[in-house]
C-alpha cells in the first residue's frame, strides 16, 4: 500500500519556459510497505514540472494538479540519487501516478519515457540548472 501526504499547498511561480520555483516550503511524505521517506523542499527549489517538451502535454500536463506536481517534485528529488536508485525512482513515480488516478497505460508511458535514458539521474554538475538546488546550500532534504 502506498500513501502520500502533502503538508500544505504547493505554491510555485514560473521562472522561465517550463522552469518553476517553489514560493514556500512544502514537505511530502511517502509511505510504502513499512518504509517512509519525508521530502522537505525549501523555498527556492527549482524544477521543470513534468519533464519533456510540449508534445508530451497531450498525454500528461507539464504541471497539472497539486497531486501531479507532488509526483514531479518527488521524482526530481529522487533524481539526484540521494535516496533511491534509478530503477526505484522511476518505479515510485509510476506507483504515485497510479495512486492519483492515472490509468495503467498512461502511468506506464510516463515510466517508459523517464526510463529510456539515465542522463538526467545523479548529482547535477556545475552549470546545470538543477545545480542551484544542491549548491551552495541544498534546497531539499530526504529523511528516512
Amino acid at each position: 500500500m502506498l500513501s502520500v501526504c502533502i503538508s500544505n499547498p504547493i505554491d510555485i511561480r514560473p521562472l522561465d519556459d517550463r522552469w518553476y520555483e517553489l514560493v514556500s516550503p512544502v514537505t511530502i511524505t511517502v509511505e510504502r510497505d513499512g518504509w517512509k521517506l519525508s521530502y522537505e523542499f525549501l523555498s527556492g527549489f527549482e524544477f521543470d514540472g513534468r519533464s519533456g517538451g510540449p508534445l508530451a502535454d497531450f498525454c500528461v500536463p507539464n504541471l497539472g494538479t497539486q497531486d501531479e506536481v507532488a509526483c514531479w517534485l518527488i521524482h526530481d528529488a529522487n533524481g539526484y540519487g540521494a535516496a533511491l536508485s534509478f530503477r526505484e525512482t522511476n518505479a515510485l513515480l509510476r506507483r504515485m501516478l497510479r495512486l492519483i488516478g492515472y490509468g495503467p497505460v498512461r502511468a506506464w508511458l510516463v515510466w517508459a519515457a523517464v526510463s529510456i535514458s539515465r542522463s538526467w539521474f545523479g548529482f547535477p554538475m556545475p552549470g546545470d540548472r538543477e545545480f542551484r538546488n544542491v549548491s551552495p546550500f541544498p534546497c531539499f532534504s530526504i529523511a528516512r
